[in-house]
């Protein structure tokens, strides 16, 4: 949901200018008979008893939004983010009431829930070990993420005025900044590092006009600017309890990745949602507004692979006689379009706008240039071209035999990303004659496409290129949603959970399992178990699958404490050859992976063979866990796989 704000003048303003932009908003019509109401949507609460942190969760967000009053404190805390997590110190059950929105406006009734704390949390070892890895370990602002940084009212999470998108702040240099936390056996700290990193700047909030040395750098045009920064090495950080909420404080003056106003600056002060092994989420608040972070480990980005060498000597393209031969942008019913789009041709950028009539369908936006390009069969070769859009965006790249459309090195349509990507190939087979570039652009938006580094090459002559390494192992799949008819899953009927629950190999009671339909379960396991196989849990679903197809699997899973080994296949239950029960034949997907306290994991497969199943039997196991584990099953999605 989008709103609306007026400012006056001031640092507020300032800050607010710097970081959005407006643009003019339709809506459809309102209408108050689509409300949701709040008794069709259930919470989901799930709470890490050994760091006391929490997460919320609507159980089918599709098309709406919950409205959170989390009661805490004296006022509530309010927030519209699904999956919102915070950390509670005190023991005691808390209060969690949820009302439901959608463009139409926000339900009238509520859901309540209760978030049960076991203790009072004074044992900050758990989140020592996640900021340090016991050693020394280095954060930086999660640009890939939602949310990495925003700025909301006072007393909130801080991100009901503004949010980063992914990437917003990348030509600031805000995510080179690194925030380094050490391990100083300090029973509830150690020592904090900021570097800013190859940007060498902090980035500062407009309404900072004197803090020497940083305000030197304010440009007074009401925009955030960036100043140079040096490393603040090994300060104390300290985590303290303020009441119910845990803080993360810092000396006067000590950096952040972002100066949002000087009171932050002279008392560093955070309020920590979060501490995972993967993720750090924050606030700091002045009393008039609240700041949120986001921090992810920091990774040293690789490089940008931007194909084989176009200056080298070997280039065949570089010296090549290049123009363009012709264009087929066709709208959806195949005719062309008048005019065609300028397409502007050189050996190094050819470059052009798709026009927004352009058809979907593959070869509906076609550019053909031709070469002088010579080739020969008794060669192989290496090909490569950088294509930079915008947006994300999807091409077919084809170099084949002028004149032959069934001769070529490849005919894909390939993924690129937003500001270029590079697509190579390299030995390919040769052909005899001349080589043409063919490209297809339909289905994607109106927008402007540049096409360089096209470098056209012997394969036996090395130009010294170092090609990136393939990851090993299966592409992730693009999963559909939940609720789509493509999920085998989803359109299931309610299924009958079944427990195997056996500490030491003897037999208890079943947890306690609290469900959403079939798309979330919850349960906990008491007592520990040592052994793969001691705490099963499984159900027969009824989705037919065939050994002649492929498949791909996955599921989010959540523990409230590390587990060493969380089994999921699936699997089809049979009649023994002696008659004497049931055994489970054969698997799709088969795995066992560790999971870290508190944090999802999505655990998938791609292109898993299938096997003949009238009735999938669908298995998990937690065998191996601490006593008082915490466990979520969510969003399973079977679909059959396409290439």
């Amino acid at each position: 949901m989008k709103k609306s704000y007026i400012f006056k003048a001031g640092a507020l303003a300032g800050a607010f200018i710097a970081l959005t932009a407006c643009t003019e908003e339709t809506f459809d019509t309102v209408n108050k008979a689509g409300i949701p109401n709040a008794s069709d949507y259930n919470i989901v609460v799930t709470v890490d008893q050994e760091t006391n942190q929490f997460k919320l969760n609507i159980d089918n967000p599709i098309g709406v939004y919950p409205v959170w009053k989390i009661y805490t404190k004296e006022n509530p805390v309010i927030s519209t983010r699904d999956g919102y997590s915070d950390i509670i110190v005190p023991a005691g059950d808390y209060e969690v009431e949820m009302q439901v929105g959608n463009r139409h406006g926000v339900s009238e009734g509520v859901r309540t829930a209760t978030i049960h704390i076991e203790n009072t949390k004074i044992d900050f070892a758990p989140y020592i070990r996640n900021l340090t890895d016991n050693a020394s370990k280095e954060w930086h602002i999660a640009g890939d993420q939602q949310n990495h940084l925003g700025c909301g009212p006072s007393g909130t999470d801080g991100l009901e005025w503004w949010q980063a998108g992914p990437g917003a702040k990348e030509a600031e240099g805000v995510y080179a900044n690194k925030m380094i936390f050490k391990d100083a056996q300090k029973v509830q700290g150690g020592l904090y590092t900021y570097d800013p990193g190859e940007s060498g700047t902090i980035y500062v909030n407009t309404g900072i006009t004197d803090l020497p040395p940083y305000s030197a750098s304010n440009t007074n045009d009401g925009l955030d600017y960036c100043a140079p920064a040096e490393i603040q090495a090994d300060r104390d950080f300290e985590l303290v309890a303020e009441g119910a909420d845990l803080m993360l404080v810092l000396p006067k003056g000590t950096l952040f990745g972002y100066i949002p106003n000087m009171e932050i600056y002279n008392e560093p002060k955070f309020k920590v949602y979060s501490i995972t092994r993967n993720k750090i989420e924050l606030s700091c608040d002045n009393g008039s507004i609240a700041w949120h972070y986001i921090l992810a480990p920091f990774e040293a980005p690789e490089p940008v692979f931007t194909g084989f060498k176009y200056d080298s000597e070997f280039n065949l393209w570089k010296s090549a006689k290049v123009e363009l031969g012709s264009t087929y942008f066709a709208n959806a019913g195949w005719t062309p379009l008048e005019p065609q789009p300028e397409v502007s041709v050189a050996n190094d950028k050819v470059s052009f706008h798709t026009p927004a009539e352009m058809g979907g369908d593959q070869w509906q936006g076609q550019v053909h240039l031709n070469t002088d390009i010579m080739l020969s069969a008794a060669e192989t070769y290496d090909f490569s071209i950088f294509i930079t859009a915008p947006v994300d965006s999807k091409v077919t790249v084809k170099p084949h035999l002028t004149g032959d459309d069934n001769t070529y090195f490849c005919a894909d349509q390939v993924n690129f990303t937003a500001d270029g990507s590079c697509f190579y190939l390299s030995e390919v087979a040769g052909f005899d004659g001349l080589l043409t570039l063919t490209l297809d652009f339909a289905g994607n938006p109106d927008t402007d496409f540049e096409i360089s580094n096209v470098v056209v090459k012997k394969h036996s002559d090395d130009d010294g290129t170092v090609l990136p390494t393939k990851p090993e192992g299966p592409v992730h799949p693009d999963f559909v949603d939940y609720a789509s008819e493509l999920n085998l899953y989803s359109s299931i009927a309610e299924v009958t959970p079944m427990f195997w629950y056996a500490p030491g190999w003897a037999q208890i009671a079943d947890p306690v399992l609290e469900r959403e339909g079939n798309r979330v379960f919850k349960f906990s396991l008491p007592e520990a178990t040592t052994d793969q196989w001691q705490a099963q849990f499984n159900f027969k679903s009824g989705i037919k699958t065939s050994a002649e197809k492929l498949y791909d699997v996955r599921v989010v899973v959540l523990t409230s404490k590390d587990h060493p080994g969380v089994t999921f296949k699936l699997t089809t239950e049979v009649m023994k050859e002696d008659g004497s029960g049931t055994e489970d034949k054969g698997e799709i997907a088969l795995q066992r992976v560790s999971t870290y306290g508190g944090e999802e994991l999505e655990i998938w497969a791609a292109a898993a063979p299938g096997i003949d199943s009238e009735d999938l039997k669908i298995v998990f196991d937690f065998g191996g866990n601490e006593a008082g584990t915490e466990v979520v099953i969510k969003d399973i999605i079977i679909q059959e796989h396409k290439e």
